[in-house]
């Protein structure tokens, strides 16, 4: 190629080369080896449009937030794996392939105030009062959760039918654990 007076290479045409076609001259370039083709600065080199530190023609996701945490390939991270950027994530610490609402936050099915992934009893009616396990309570120790035991106040160790309330099995108006004369009959 001739040279110019400053020693600058110039083409068949008379126009200064671009050799990576980026519509910047190789004087100016100062990213020569930009890729063909990419859209670029005034210095000729690749653009990061979304201030992510990964460069547009290398950035699979584009429209990350500025100053968000990115992987190589310009995408947001997501520490915990639930499916929700850290930006966006107000609960970055949920267990993996827990199961999580948009925010990013373990789901509590139930509504027990007990997130489904340490909730042993996860069909607990919602408004029940529920132990640390997510499961109903049964106060009075009968075997009948509160929000099903009509008489919640029966001695532990009494029987109680399906209602909570404690058995009279001879029908004779004085509850088992305090009749004295369980086979009078009836009336």
């Amino acid at each position: 190629m001739p040279e110019t007076a400053s020693g600058l290479s110039v083409g068949s045409l008379g126009c200064e080369p671009d050799s990576d076609k980026d519509g910047v001259v190789d004087s100016k370039d100062k990213c020569p080896k930009s890729p063909r083709c990419a859209t670029v600065d005034e210095n000729g080199c690749d653009l990061d449009s979304d201030k992510d530190g990964v460069v547009d023609s290398k950035d699979k996701c584009p429209e990350s937030p500025e100053g968000a945490k990115v992987n190589e390939s310009g995408c947001e991270l997501d520490s915990d794996n639930d499916g929700v950027a850290d930006s966006k994530d107000k609960c970055p610490e949920s267990p993996k392939g827990a199961k999580v609402n948009a925010e990013g936050c373990e789901l509590d099915s139930d509504k027990d105030g007990v997130v489904d992934s340490k909730d042993k009893c996860p069909e607990s009616p919602e408004g029940a009062k529920v132990n640390e396990e997510g499961c109903e309570l049964d106060s009075d120790k009968d075997g009948v959760v509160d929000s099903k035991d009509k008489c919640q106040e029966s001695p532990e160790g009494a029987k109680v039918n399906e209602e909570g309330c404690e058995l009279d099995s001879d029908k004779d108006g004085v509850v088992d654990s305090k009749d004295k004369c369980q086979e009078s009959p009836e009336g």
